[in-house]
């Protein structure tokens, strides 16, 4: 594995199940990094504005507007913040792939190992030099 990151990044953690939210977040802050929790795409949208995360970590499967309109919307407009994208291991598996072919820099599946998804944090902020 590359050089280990700083552990004090900040990530975006997008998805519509509070309590996935809040375990994700819980996990991040044992692990020495730094958490803002949004429940849809439009709320991540409006902290992107407010804040810089350093990785958005975002579900595929929600209401309204899912995680693939995020990496897309992301994409189109140029950002090149990197993007982990996360669904549910019993769905299809190409579901993660597609997220991948739009623009995501790494996946895992719910339910994840806690290693899984340090490795991919880790992973996508050694690509941007954190």
């Amino acid at each position: 594995m590359a050089e280990k990151p700083a552990r004090d990044a900040l990530i975006l953690i997008v998805d519509d199940d509070a309590d996935v939210r809040d375990s994700i977040a819980s996990l991040l802050e044992a692990y020495g990094y730094r958490s803002i929790t949004v429940p849809d795409v439009a709320s991540a949208q409006a902290a992107l504005g407010a804040c810089d995360p350093d990785v958005v970590l975002c579900d595929i499967y929600m209401p309204i507007a899912d995680g693939y309109e995020l990496i897309v919307a992301l994409r189109s407009t140029g950002h090149t913040i990197p993007i982990v994208a996360m669904s549910a291991a019993h769905l299809d598996q190409d579901t993660l792939g597609y997220a991948k072919k739009l623009g995501a820099d790494a996946i895992v599946f719910k339910p994840f190992r806690d290693w899984e998804l340090m490795e991919a944090l880790d992973h996508c902020l050694a690509a941007t030099g954190r």
